[in-house]
């Protein structure tokens, strides 16, 4: 009877350790498909420059800082909101991107304002409203001045300055300002700058973002 027992003792110590050897083999073989799966699929992209800590106020008042992006791949441009240039093609442009994002809540997208004098929340939130975009995955943001250049100019290197007054055709044709998407990765550093009125320019964005999204 020892015997028997022994023998029957030993066969379920050989199963559940088999068993426990297959399930650790199955999560590694699991881990193993993920690591792959999330391998950057094109050449390395460069660093350009780093983000600094910042505070601005989203469309909905809320402060938001440079901690809120951390961990996100994010799309940066600059706007504002009475521009009778690019800024509302560019604005659409994005409208249509914000559905496509891959990586859910891992991507955002940010649009700066360079009117924070009349680009308020109140009026950043009637824009947003009218190009249907996610709140919490898309942010307009204001601020003080001098945050906002450090933000868009310094550290995103977009260009926004004042429009002479003799080459203004009309009085809300205020600024000269970049029409570019700038692709920041989960560190705060941005990666890729991309023309928004070029061909593809779209699908060039969500590839980078994916791409941003695999770096382990």
């Amino acid at each position: 009877m020892d015997s028997t027992a022994n023998l029957a003792a030993s066969r379920r110590t050989q199963w559940i350790v088999g068993s426990g050897l297959a399930v650790i083999v199955a999560l590694i073989a699991v881990s193993f498909a993920r690591q792959e799966s999330r391998r950057p699929v094109g050449p390395a992209l460069p660093i350009i420059s780093g983000v600094h800590e910042f505070q601005l106020t989203n469309q909905l008042g809320a402060a938001v800082t440079l901690a809120d992006l951390h961990g996100k791949v994010w799309i940066a441009n600059v706007i504002f909101t009475r521009c009778p240039g690019p800024c509302l093609t560019m604005s659409r442009q994005l409208a249509g991107l914000a559905g496509r994002l891959p990586g859910g809540d891992e991507t955002r997208i940010v649009t700066l304002t360079i009117d924070p004098e009349f680009d308020t929340p109140a009026v950043l939130a009637r824009y947003a409203g009218k190009l249907g975009g996610d709140t919490s995955r898309w942010w307009f943001l204001t601020g003080a001045p001098r945050e906002l250049r450090r933000l868009s100019v310094d550290d995103l290197k977009f260009v926004a300055v004042d429009k002479e007054a003799k080459e203004q055709q009309s009085t809300d044709d205020l600024f000269i300002h970049s029409t570019y998407f700038m692709v920041v990765d989960r560190r705060g550093r941005l990666r890729s700058v991309i023309e928004s009125v070029e061909p593809g320019a779209n699908e060039k964005t969500l590839s980078i973002i994916s791409q941003l999204l695999a770096e382990p």
